[in-house]
């Protein structure tokens, strides 16, 4: 059964649509952390009372990078922690995961 015959009208055009701005990142390593983000956004829906109507993943980016930062990596500098970030795998006690979840928690 294909998903696009199972789901809502507008729904290939959504995935186009979120497809086509990931394609827009320079890196990988981002897109793969705009997808994380977007997965734990959608598994915590029901979860989340005070969800606003825009969800700023930048925001909720930073806020996983400053809680990184903040962590055990200690100050290196914008660059560093980013590239850090980036390179730090999805799932573990500091993975990167970890990290989204707690900013989005702040976030809500």
């Amino acid at each position: 059964v294909s998903t696009q015959s199972t789901g809502t009208p507008g729904e290939p055009q959504f995935a186009i649509a979120v497809n086509n701005w990931l394609d827009r990142e320079l890196s990988s390593q981002r897109r793969q952390l705009y997808i994380e983000t977007i997965v734990v956004l959608g598994s915590t829906l029901k979860m989340i009372s005070n969800l606003p109507e825009v969800v700023d993943l930048d925001h909720i980016l930073e806020g996983a990078m400053s809680a990184f930062n903040s962590g055990k990596h200690g100050n290196h500098g914008d660059n560093n922690v980013s590239r850090d970030f980036l390179m730090t795998p999805p799932t573990g006690k500091c993975g990167t995961l970890s990290y989204i979840i707690e900013a989005i928690a702040q976030f809500c």
